[in-house]
């Protein structure tokens, strides 16, 4: 992405600032620091005061919440040109497709591409539980997974607790592998999805490991039977 001239003839589609409040966020992450410190650190490296680098239109950018202006946008690029910002997921993929050496066919690749609603349930004699959430396949240049994107507490039908993931998924013509990390606690998560004679066209039913606290109530809930389907338009 190359960095336009001046900020007042910046336009950003959504993919690039979706890209860069990634970095950004992946930035905060790796330097264990806020908004604040963020919000100087942009001041400094692009000449302007912590005035014109507006901390509640940086807190908005980095949510994601409204469209903020281009040339704010401007600032946040030309900061992340100057530093060393790594894709935690695309170095994951990377190696994992490696290991597994995996090619991935791009047909089967592009089926999968979009979103779906999944609800994965634990039921063993009187303790039930289950949660719905939306997850996200989308492609990655040049590479044989899709980025995927969970977000738990939004989907069909979901009254379970806010939590976003991120992750990649190697996907087979037999099923989903597809391995993710809570982005706030780092803890992981496993989905296995395969298609079934007994489901519908578009329906994977499999299993999930969840990303569990030790010691937590929800600790003996170690594996839940999942069920994922295609999304509705209005629903993503």
């Amino acid at each position: 992405m190359q960095l336009p001239d001046t900020p007042s003839g910046a336009m950003y589609e959504e993919e690039d600032r979706d890209k860069l409040r990634r970095d950004l966020i992946e930035y905060c992450t790796q330097h264990c620091i806020g908004s604040p410190t963020l919000q100087s650190r942009i001041a400094a490296a692009t000449g302007r005061t912590t005035d014109e680098v507006n901390n509640k239109t940086l807190q908005r950018f980095l949510a994601g919440k409204h469209r903020t202006n281009d040339a704010f946008v401007w600032l946040c690029h030309k900061f992340l040109l100057g530093i060393d910002v790594t894709d935690p997921v695309k170095s994951f993929g990377d190696a994992a497709n490696e290991f597994f050496m995996y090619n991935g066919d791009p047909d089967t690749l592009s089926r999968a591409l979009g979103a779906y609603n999944i609800e994965a349930v634990w039921n063993e004699e009187d303790d039930v539980f289950s949660e719905h959430s939306l997850l996200v396949l989308t492609p990655v240049p040049e590479r044989a997974y899709l980025r995927a994107e969970e977000e738990v507490g939004k989907g069909h039908d979901s009254n379970s607790h806010n939590m976003s993931f991120e992750g990649v998924a190697i996907i087979r013509p037999n099923g989903f592998s597809i391995v993710l990390r809570d982005i706030l606690t780092r803890r992981q998560k496993w989905h296995v999805l395969h298609p079934s004679l007994r489901l519908r066209a578009g329906e994977y039913a499999g299993e999930m490991i969840p990303p569990i606290l030790f010691g937590s109530p929800q600790s003996e809930r170690s594996v839940f039977r999942v069920r994922m389907t295609k999304a509705k338009e209005s629903e993503t």
